[in-house]
């Protein structure tokens, strides 16, 4: 097996991206991506992170809000870190999401869903 300059010049960046520390952080809503809510109902889930001993004591909330408007589709509205002590990165997100479903009369187990939105 012959090592191209290609293939080591990308072993080399790989190497030198897994030595790097980056600060991430990622929010996982509790919600099957595929299910909607349904026309004329309202959904409304509430998330919170605490921790009361000190230093650093906090308390943070994650609300999430969804109105079905029918045909498949809901609008949504969240907010991030809103608590106490205030957040620098409060925010307030809308948007919406259609999931429509794909081979339903022939195979209705399998709830296969295609999903478009933003949220």
């Amino acid at each position: 097996m012959r090592i191209t300059s290609r293939w080591l010049l990308l072993a080399q960046w790989l190497g030198l991206f897994s030595m790097l520390t980056v600060p991430a952080q990622q929010a996982i809503v509790n919600l099957p991506s595929a299910d909607i809510t349904p026309e004329g109902k309202h959904f409304i889930m509430h998330e919170t992170q605490w921790r009361p001993w000190n230093p650093g004591r906090y308390w943070y909330a994650t609300n999430f809000y969804c109105y079905g408007i029918g045909k498949n589709t809901e609008l949504a509205v969240t907010t991030y870190n809103s608590g106490t002590p205030q957040a620098l990165n409060e925010n307030i997100g809308v948007g919406f999401k259609t999931a429509l479903p794909m081979f339903q009369k022939r195979h209705p187990a399998w709830e296969m869903k295609w999903r478009w939105g933003r949220w």
